[in-house]
């Protein structure tokens, strides 16, 4: 028995690095970047597909991670007046004036962050960062009714500089910046009457998941947390020492007089914290069911490496579930990746991002808006009716028409070949040519349709909701 096990190992081990050590082909370096990007942008998009055709599994995503990581990639920020923030954190300004500085500059200040976070989504050279920081986003979720726009933006690039490093230091930095504070209303949490807005949401949301802690675990963590405040002038926290309950807690099992850091520390030593990020994980790159047994595996790696994230990554990016075909184009697409991987994919000219961010906000996904604390659920809810339908709307309608000339020969990309050479060839001339729509071979000729007609049949084609 022994024996027998020893061999199916050894198989196994046989298997796997013989697969990450083969080339890759044209539709699996495809797949890779479908999932780690927002489509590949039309000058580049041969570049970007041929510099994973040749190489091994490994190298492509040793190379994607390490050009992902050199250093961040950031437009320059809105600008916001520190004038208009000490006004509003001034007790004694009246209300209306308040309200009028609010209604007339704030709501400025919000379209100006949206805007800024969707030209940086269109014209980023590093997607999966980009990718990243929405993932971030979503699993951290706080939003502009609470927070003013410098808070989040500075939240944002929290995410940026943490994307891809350490999840303990993201965890730290995140729960220590105004934003998350401001949203949970952990800046009412105080000794004697806790707030534990943020301890639930800490414990459900962003490490364990629910079932992994009892109600007594919260109570002690929203303890363990009192005594912070946010300025809303200079966008930090300050700890009031006088407000922290210094009394002995017991979280997760653990006894002492806990702080902010300590707690951090405590959920980081369950093994399920590694879990519940790796599922978050699989989800995100692979498929909406993960696979407990590789789950447990990958987890442990993340785990021992420190909370590496970009280690984290590169297993669910190896992992054969990954490459399994079953798991090709069965993701579906959020409005954001949608509407960005069509922009980028097509060239399309956009005078105003926040015409985007529009279309985008009616599909049911507005960028710093979340829905609620859970944030956007996506898989199957992102096409129930109303959506689907919007999204349908959005691409027949709303992307061709920003296309001013038809005839640019970036409107449409060439269906892929086995040879990466001939896809470079490829022409629009050819009337029994077929397209495609990043991941999706479209059964479609060229033959008396005008690329703006062509491009709405694959921008509208069912599988274009897919990656």
């Amino acid at each position: 028995m022994k024996k027998y096990n020893m061999r199916s190992l050894i198989l196994l081990l046989l298997t796997f690095f013989s697969q990450n050590a083969q080339a890759l082909d044209y539709s699996e370096a495809r797949h890779l970047w479908g999932r780690t990007s927002y489509g590949v942008r039309p000058i580049s998009s041969n570049q970007r597909v041929n510099e994973r055709v040749n190489v091994s599994r490994k190298e492509a995503i040793d190379n994607l991670l390490l050009s992902s990581t050199l250093n961040i990639e950031n437009l320059p920020g809105p600008n916001f007046p520190l004038n208009v923030y000490q006004k509003l954190a001034d007790k004694k300004r009246p209300k209306a004036e308040k309200q009028k500085l609010r209604k007339q500059v704030v709501s400025r200040h919000k379209t100006e962050l949206e805007s800024w976070w969707w030209q940086q989504l269109l014209i980023t050279k590093k997607p999966l960062q980009e990718k990243m920081v929405l993932f971030w986003h979503k699993h951290f979720t706080s939003d502009l009714r609470k927070a003013n726009p410098p808070e989040m933006y500075q939240q944002n690039q929290i995410f940026r500089k943490h994307a891809l490093g350490r999840y303990n230091q993201l965890l730290l930095q995140v729960l220590k910046d105004p934003a998350i504070q401001l949203y949970l209303d952990n800046i009412k949490n105080k000794k004697n009457k806790p707030n534990e807005n943020l301890a639930r949401e800490l414990l459900e949301i962003f490490t364990l998941g629910e079932g992994h802690y009892t109600e007594q675990d919260i109570k002690e963590t929203a303890r363990a947390l009192t005594g912070w405040r946010a300025n809303r002038v200079k966008f930090k926290l300050t700890f009031k020492a006088k407000q922290h309950d210094n009394k002995s807690k017991t979280i997760l099992g653990v006894t002492g007089n806990w702080g902010l850091t300590d707690v951090i520390d405590i959920i980081l030593e369950q093994p399920r914290t590694s879990e519940f990020i790796t599922e978050k994980f699989w989800r995100e790159f692979i498929s909406d069911s993960p696979a407990p047994t590789e789950v447990t595996r990958i987890a442990l790696i993340f785990r021992t490496s420190g909370y590496d994230i970009k280690i984290l990554l590169k297993e669910i990016l190896i992992s054969s579930a990954f490459w399994d075909k079953n798991n090709r184009n069965n993701l579906i697409k959020s409005p954001v990746e949608l509407i960005v991987g069509a922009v980028r994919q097509f060239n399309i000219p956009i005078r105003n991002t926040l015409t985007l961010a529009k279309q985008s906000a009616k599909a049911g996904q507005r960028l710093f808006f979340p829905p609620d604390v859970k944030g956007w659920r996506g898989g199957t809810q992102w096409l129930d009716a109303g959506s689907f339908l919007q999204r349908k709307t959005i691409l027949d309608k709303f992307l061709p028409a920003q296309i001013p000339m038809a005839t640019n020969k970036y409107a449409f990309i060439p269906r892929p070949y086995q040879n990466a050479s001939d896809y470079l060839t490829a022409t629009l001339d050819n009337p029994a040519e077929q397209f495609f729509a990043i991941n999706e071979k479209a059964n479609y000729t060229a033959k008396n349709k005008t690329n703006m007609e062509k491009l709405r049949y694959l921008l509208t084609h069912d599988n274009y909701q897919f990656k």
